[in-house]
């Protein structure tokens, strides 16, 4: 029985996920004691059957060192859309999807000390 109910978990995961692609690529310049960054990061959906394209992850900081201290500010912002089935039906073509579309950004605040 426990062997069973693991085959078929094994299925479901192959039947509803898929392999993904996740791209990252970024830069500093850094003049004098500033250092300004900026980023890119584009994430693959490990749904199989998310035909959506992929999501986007901006992000920019600036930071500035003082000797051995340092602070740093960030933000990282990225919007998606995404539809999931709230429940379903016993009749598949009646099936009602919801569709959330979200927006986030993050503003960090570091400080830090090197030793």
């Amino acid at each position: 029985v426990e062997q069973q109910f693991t085959d078929e978990a094994n299925e479901d995961i192959v039947r509803e996920l898929d392999n993904t692609r996740n791209y990252n690529v970024g830069a500093e310049l850094g003049l004098g004691k500033w250092r300004f960054r900026s980023g890119l990061i584009l994430e693959q959906s490990p749904f199989a059957i998310d035909e959506s394209e992929y999501r986007q992850i901006l992000s920019f900081g600036i930071g500035r060192h003082f000797g051995y201290q340092y602070i740093d500010l960030a933000w990282r912002g990225s919007s998606d859309s995404e539809g999931y089935i709230p429940y379903e039906v016993s009749d598949k073509g009646r099936e009602s999807v919801a569709v959330v579309d979200k927006s986030i950004n993050k503003i960090v605040l570091t400080a830090g000390f090197k030793f």
